[in-house]
C-alpha cells in the first residue's frame, strides 16, 4: 500500500524463516498503473485501501476519533475521481477559483507562488500530498478579526438554508499558487460540491478547516505566502518599544493574511501597506 499511497512503510516486515519473496520495484508499479487494462484495477485498490493511509497523514484530516475517521473515509470512497496529467500541464493557475481538492496518487506537482512580480517561489508535492482543500472555503472579508468559533457558527447556519445547493450558497476561494505536473501525474480528485457536503455532516472537520484558513498555513497552492519582509514572531530583537512596534506589524501580517483569499486587489494592497509598516518600524528602530 506505501506504493499505491506514496507514503512511508507503515510496519517492518521481517522473514520469520528462511523463504523467496519476489521483489516488484516501484517503477515497474508505476508503468503497470498507467496501463488501460489495469488502470480500473489499481483505481479500486486506491480507493479501498490506500485511501485511509493517506488521509491519516494529512493535517485536515489525521487524529480525527476513529469512528468520526472512519465514516469520513467511507464518506469519500464512491465519490473519488481519477485523472492522469501529462508532464508540464497545468492544473490550475494562481488567481483561479478553487474546484476541486486532489490526492496526488502517482508523480510530482510544482506549486508556483507568483508574490507582486518578484521571482515565483517554487516547491513541489509528492505522491501522498494533498493539494487544494483550504481554497474551497472562503472566509469573506467581513469574517476578519472573529474567531474560528464564530466563523464556524456561521458557515453551520449557511449549511442549514443552503439545501441541496451548496456551491451557490458557500463562496469558494482562489487559488494562490499555480501547480503543473513535474512528470506523468496521477490523482484522485474531490469536486467542491461532494467537499462542501463532507464539511457539512462533519462539523469537527469543518472546524479544522476553518481555523486552518484563518491562520494562513504557508502550504503552496493552499495559502498565500507571508510577504517578503515581514518578520515572524518570536523572531524579534532590540528594545521593549521596537519590540512592540515588530508585534504591531506582526498583527497586521496576521490580519493581511486573512484578507489574502479575498481578492488580488487585496493582496497587492496589503503587502504595499504591510511594506511601508515594516520599513517605518526599521527607520525608527534604528
Amino acid at each position: 500500500m506505501a506504493c499505491l499511497s506514496g507514503l512511508p512503510r507503515s510496519a517492518d516486515v521481517i522473514a520469520s524463516e528462511a523463504g523467496e519473496i519476489l521483489e516488484l520495484r516501484r517503477n515497474v508499479l508505476d508503468r503497470l498503473m498507467r496501463l488501460p487494462s489495469q488502470r480500473a484495477r489499481f483505481e479500486s485498490l486506491y480507493r479501498e485501501r490506500a485511501l485511509d493511509l493517506v488521509l491519516q497523514g494529512a493535517d485536515l484530516f489525521k487524529e480525527l476519533a476513529g469512528d468520526e475517521f472512519q465514516r469520513v473515509v467511507e464518506y469519500l470512497r464512491p465519490r473519488l475521481s481519477f485523472l492522469r496529467v501529462s508532464r508540464g500541464q497545468t492544473l490550475f493557475k494562481q488567481g483561479d477559483p478553487a474546484r476541486d481538492m486532489y490526492l496526488v496518487r502517482l508523480g510530482n506537482v510544482q506549486v508556483a507562488v507568483q508574490r507582486y512580480g518578484n521571482a515565483p517561489m517554487i516547491v513541489s508535492r509528492a505522491p501522498g500530498s494533498i493539494v487544494g482543500e483550504i481554497g474551497l472555503l472562503a472566509i469573506r472579508p467581513q469574517d476578519v478579526g472573529k474567531t474560528a468559533d464564530q466563523i464556524d457558527k456561521e458557515f453551520a447556519s449557511a449549511f442549514e438554508r443552503a439545501g441541496t445547493d451548496l456551491t451557490n450558497a458557500i463562496p469558494a476561494g482562489f487559488r494562490s499558487a499555480t501547480c503543473a505536473a513535474l512528470d506523468h501525474l496521477e490523482l484522485a480528485r474531490i469536486n467542491r460540491a461532494d467537499f462542501l457536503e463532507m464539511v457539512r455532516q462533519f462539523p469537527n472537520l469543518r472546524h479544522r478547516l476553518i481555523r486552518a484558513i484563518a491562520r494562513g498555513p504557508p502550504q503552496c497552492g493552499q495559502a498565500h505566502a507571508i510577504p517578503p519582509g515581514i518578520h515572524q514572531a518570536g523572531s524579534l530583537r532590540g528594545s521593549g518599544a521596537a519590540r512592540h512596534r515588530h508585534e504591531q506589524v506582526h498583527a497586521l501580517r496576521r490580519l493581511y493574511e486573512r484578507l489574502a483569499s479575498s481578492s488580488t486587489a487585496t493582496i497587492r494592497m496589503g503587502s504595499r501597506f504591510l511594506a511601508c509598516c515594516e520599513m517605518a518600524c526599521a527607520s525608527r528602530t534604528s
